[in-house]
């Protein structure tokens, strides 16, 4: 589980014993909007069973920050965790949590609602959507139309209830300031527990799968870890899909920008009978543990993943049992009585050299093995019983069924094995792992399967379209390392190995191809059970993942968030965030410390770790590009985090982070408005002295802001991008 600096001894033995409950039948960290509390120390964190807070929306301005390459980037808290019942601490524990595969970005801007049209703005401490320890928003911002749309979504978890929180969040992009702000919608999809007891307990466990563009998003429910008593538990194992914005829209209790549901949306086992409570609107039993096939012994299900095709009409999940089934669904969006279809296929999606798969399934657009619906990978074992290892990557296509409205099907003769060669290296020779055959994925392990996350496998292209494949292994002598596989020949087939990031490999100040004044700033190390996320992989070859690292004569390790950046000579590491980075509150106007980012727990990855699912791959309309170097080759992502308010009394929340490109770097830019001026210079003055990583006054990413610095803005003074 994810650590929390408040309150480190009761914090860790509640996490311990939550855990425990949790993981008795096998085994997060995320957060929100940019606010403070009225009083320093306070917590504004909104509630889930709360009827008046189900739904809010809210505007969040990005900060820019500068790579250790100097590309910009802008990071924000998009969603805080739901608010604690134990007074003592601020937020929920945070599982799983994604961002959607692709946008949603029509040539002409996503059209709003009249109803969803208004966002809460406000830039002093205090201010904020909680009715109480808020004050009120200072304005509200009408918007027509976004340029593009995503949706994200965790799952989060205490001694009380589980919750599923997601938002649709909608972005512009046309000048720097449209990138550095979102407009988000932040709903509560789900909560085990009414804030009446009449329900006596929890009524179910939940894991986070997936959410798309639209704002659908697929969980895993269960009955495990509900309140032994509680005389409404939900039956057997449950895929449950959530419409965030089917939350009882149409009844909206209170004015713009607020909206939200009347009614708090628990599930709940009536007579025998899997259900909503109060919202059957938004809630689809994919598959429905209260009525299992007749005959048949209902199997065990992992946790799925789900993406949206037909301009957001469809919507569909994906999800494997243990039995190695695949099982996919088809949910018809616009129509006022849904339509969902749900099929098995025995073993279609597995090549001839996999026997079982193992983990959950990920997910990208891409269509490069064919079908038009996109690809799905998973951590695989090999047929014969001397390839007992996890040491293969089971892949295949999906396309739509030509008949209406059925889940998506396997496209024939498309799924592949991509098997871990001995030894695989880098291409430089600096580093060789698996030279004993005895390396294997192992993130597969521990809580993963029933908690999440479900991507353990990065699936993305090439700038030329070839498939890469990616997962973290493991060698007994070497340590982890990413393993990257490329599918050069499309029609011949074969894959080429190599190695993107390990234990030891330098993080850089820049590239070295054609790199002026580059050099070593760190290295990342080992960590126990893991010290590096399962990867993403973005359309341009690049990996992205978190891991340990320790910093160029640091005495103590932090995490970052990295891009292993393909180039024709093999991978090299840009830090993009990293722990201790100070971040200046755009709307809170209060700047905050991150304190950790997810990574492991007792047994292995974290339910809340980095993962495939954590990458929008879609780059930002009318700003495409083809250079894997640029901060442009991705869409954004989301890191799971806690971070620390800094007031006098630090105010600590779990949060997710979305970290998305910005601009490339101009030299002198403390500010990243995109020019080199007055604000600059003030900046890099206010800060002279001051030591440590991500201040933004340090323009050569050398950790402290010094005359060096000053030069820079003086030199390019009057500059713009």
């Amino acid at each position: 589980m994810p650590r929390l600096t408040t309150q480190p001894g009761s914090r860790a033995t509640r996490r311990t014993l939550t855990a425990a409950l949790a993981l008795a039948a096998s085994s997060g960290m995320v957060m929100g909007q940019d606010s403070v509390a009225v009083d320093g120390g306070q917590n504004d964190a909104l509630s889930a069973q709360a009827p008046g807070q189900q739904r809010v929306r809210y505007v969040v301005d990005l900060t820019p920050v500068t790579s250790s390459w100097g590309l910009r980037y802008v990071v924000g808290p998009v969603l805080k965790a739901s608010r604690d019942l134990d007074p003592m601490f601020h937020t929920n524990i945070l599982g799983a949590g994604a961002i959607s595969p692709t946008h949603h970005a029509p040539s002409a801007g996503v059209t709003l609602p009249a109803d969803r049209r208004d966002f809460a703005f406000w830039s002093a401490p205090g201010q904020g959507v909680h009715p109480q320890w808020n004050t009120a928003p200072s304005q509200t911002l009408t918007v027509g139309t976004y340029q593009r749309r995503f949706g994200v979504a965790f799952n989060d978890f205490a001694v009380g209830p589980n919750n599923v929180v997601g938002a649709v969040i909608g972005q512009n992009g046309e000048t720097l300031a449209d990138l550095r702000r979102l407009y988000i919608e932040r709903t509560t999809g789900a909560t085990s527990r009414l804030p009446a007891q009449g329900l006596n307990g929890d009524t179910f466990r939940v894991s986070m799968g997936g959410v798309d563009h639209t704002g659908l998003v697929s969980t895993r429910m269960d009955g495990f870890q509900a309140s032994s008593d509680a005389v409404f538990r939900i039956l057997g194992e449950n895929i449950v899909l959530l419409h965030l914005p089917r939350r009882l829209a149409s009844a909206v209790a209170s004015p713009p920008p607020n909206n939200p549901p009347p009614y708090v949306n628990v599930i709940i086992n009536q007579l025998g009978e899997n259900k909503s409570f109060l919202d059957t609107g938004s809630t689809f039993f994919a598959v429905d543990g209260s009525e299992p096939p007749a005959g048949e012994v209902q199997v065990t299900l992992k946790t799925p993943v789900s993406f949206a095709s037909g301009g957001g009409q469809f919507n569909h999940f994906v999800a494997f049992d243990f039995k190695s089934r695949l099982i996919t669904g088809t949910h018809f969006n616009p129509a006022d009585s849904p339509s969902l279809q749900k099929s098995t296929i025995a073993s279609a999606f597995r090549a001839p050299q996999v026997a079982g798969v193992r983990g959950g399934p990920s997910y990208s657009g891409v269509t490069a093995l064919g079908g038009n619906l996109g690809t799905v990978a998973s951590l695989a074992v090999g047929t014969a019983s001397s390839t007992a290892r996890v040491d293969r990557i089971n892949v295949f296509a999906l396309e739509a069924s030509p008949l209406p409205f059925e889940p998506p099907r396997v496209v024939a003769g498309s799924p592949l094995a991509a098997v871990m060669p001995s030894p695989i290296a880098t291409l430089d020779g600096a580093f060789e792992a698996n030279e004993e055959n005895d390396a294997e994925f192992r993130h597969w392990l521990g809580a993963t399967t029933f908690l999440g996350p479900s991507g353990l496998v990065g699936i993305g292209t090439t700038k030329n379209g070839r498939l890469v494949l990616a997962a973290t292994a493991t060698d007994p002598e070497h340590g982890e390392f990413i393993a990257v596989a490329t599918r050069e020949n499309p029609i011949v087939g074969g894959w080429s190995w190599q190695v993107a990031a390990h234990v030891g490999m330098p993080v850089r100040s820049g590239p070295t191809a054609g790199g002026v004044g580059t050099s070593v700033i760190g290295a990342i190390v080992a960590g126990s059970p893991t010290g590096m996320s399962s990867p993403a992989v973005d359309l341009l070859g690049n990996i992205y993942f978190t891991a340990r690292w320790r910093q160029s004569g640091a005495s103590t390790d932090q995490t970052g968030f990295f891009r292993a950046v393909r180039t024709p000579d093999g991978y090299e590491l840009e830090r993009l965030l990293t722990t201790g980075q100070t971040v200046q509150g755009q709307n809170s106007a209060t700047p905050y410390v991150v304190r950790s980012i997810a990574l492991a727990d007792g047994q292995g990855p974290a339910p809340g770790s980095f993962h495939a699912g954590s990458v929008l791959q879609s780059m930002i309309p009318g700003r495409e590009i083809d250079d894997p170097r640029s901060a442009f080759a991705f869409g954004g992502a989301v890191v799971q985090a806690t971070i620390a308010y800094q007031r006098g009394v630090e105010e600590i929340y779990e949060a997710m982070l979305f970290v998305g490109p910005y601009a490339a770097g101009l030299t002198g830019d403390a500010t990243g408005d995109g020019e080199v001026g007055f604000a600059d210079l003030a900046l890099v003055l206010s800060q002279l002295g001051q030591s440590g990583d991500g201040l933004q006054g340090d323009l050569n990413g050398d950790g402290v802001v010094n005359f060096v610095d000053l030069l820079l803005v003086l030199e390019n003074y009057g500059s713009s991008m």
